[in-house]
């Protein structure tokens, strides 16, 4: 059996506190959601180019923000 969807995208990262990026994204009307210390992102549903550049920019924000 398979153990994984093929239409999730999951990030994972050490250090990055996912309650707070999924705050800071929510913040900004960017939508994901998180299982433990992995980012699952849908990108297939009600998406196009410009939400996924969006969700980019809100992580790099977020990231060069904490560091």
């Amino acid at each position: 059996p398979h153990l994984r969807a093929k239409h999730y995208l999951g990030l994972s990262h050490d250090v990055i506190d996912m309650s707070e990026l999924l705050k800071t994204l929510a913040e900004q009307n960017i939508f994901v959601s998180a299982r433990g210390r992995n980012l699952r992102i849908t990108p297939h549903l009600y998406c196009d180019q410009n939400d996924e550049q969006r969700l980019i920019d809100g992580i790099k924000a977020f990231i060069e923000k904490s560091a």
